[in-house]
């Protein structure tokens, strides 16, 4: 990156990591419209401190530094208006740094992988359920199934998907 200018090498790292600290930021805001505010403050914070980057160094940990005090500067201002988990638990979960957000990333691709293997109408049971939200009950009444049924699929594309995920693992630490 040393040929670049310093605009094309900060939104060269932003794009790399900004769905990482989007990720962090909406898992510490009240809703995606929220996130989004945020994001966009971050995203203007980091450009404004760009030049205080040290080249070469974690440039996601330095976003989450940034987002980190950005969404306490958010929280502070819209305190009447959100209820909010409370600071000590917004600490302890940016300290709990079991997984790196690329490990997350990873395992999302693979799950995402896994999904597109499975049958198509379990499949599509699953996408109803979890990605369109759509209850259980629901999905039965719009089917013409007993309840129980939808139940019995879930938990079969459940079962496929864990060994999916559990072969690739295996695969992976091969």
């Amino acid at each position: 990156m040393e040929d670049q200018s310093p605009v094309d090498e900060f939104i060269s790292l932003l794009t790399t990591y900004q769905h990482s600290i989007y990720s962090y930021v909406l898992t510490r805001v009240v809703s995606m419209a929220d996130a989004d505010d945020v994001m966009q403050d971050v995203s203007a914070e980091m450009w404004r401190s760009f030049g205080q980057y040290e080249r070469n160094t974690n440039f996601l940990a330095w976003g989450m530094k940034i987002a980190h005090h950005k969404i306490l500067d958010y929280r502070k201002k819209t305190q009447n208006h959100h209820k909010y988990l409370s600071d000590e638990t917004i600490e302890l979960l940016d300290t709990d740094k079991r997984r790196p957000t690329h490990v997350a990333d990873q395992q999302i691709d693979q799950l995402k992988k896994c999904i597109n293997q499975l049958p198509p109408q379990l499949r599509g049971l699953i996408r109803k359920r979890y990605s369109d939200g759509i209850s259980s009950k629901v999905i039965a009444s719009q089917q013409g199934k007993n309840v129980h049924v939808v139940y019995r699929m879930l938990a079969k594309a459940r079962e496929l998907l864990l060994g999916c995920i559990k072969r690739s693992l295996v695969t992976a630490s091969s």
